[in-house]
C-alpha cells in the first residue's frame, strides 16, 4: 500500500536535496504536489501541483519528458526567486 507521499529520482537537483511527490485527494479528483527537500536543515521548497489526469500529474518520474521539463523549469525558477530573495516562509 503506498503512502501519502513517496520520494522520486531527479537529475541535476541541488546538492543535499531530494524530491518528495505528494499524493492528494480533493473535491475535484486525485491531485499530485512535488516538494524539493533539503535533507540537512528538512526545509521543503513547493514546486508544482498537478491533476492526476494531465500528461504531467499522470506519470511524476523523470522518465516522463514532460514531467522532467516541467520541473526543471520549476527549479530554475526557484533558484531565482532564492537568489532575490523572492519567498515566504511558513513554519508549523
Amino acid at each position: 500500500m503506498k503512502g501519502i507521499f513517496q520520494p522520486i529520482k531527479g537529475k541535476n537537483l541541488p546538492s543535499h536535496s531530494k524530491l518528495i511527490k505528494l499524493y492528494m485527494t480533493t473535491i475535484l479528483g486525485a491531485r499530485r504536489a512535488i516538494f524539493l527537500v533539503e535533507t540537512t536543515t528538512e526545509d521543503g521548497f513547493f514546486l508544482m501541483f498537478r491533476s492526476k489526469n494531465d500528461p504531467i500529474g499522470e506519470n511524476m518520474t523523470i522518465k516522463n519528458t514532460e514531467f522532467k521539463s516541467t520541473l526543471h523549469h520549476y527549479l530554475e525558477l526557484l533558484n531565482e526567486d532564492l537568489l532575490n530573495q523572492n519567498f515566504e516562509i511558513f513554519t508549523a
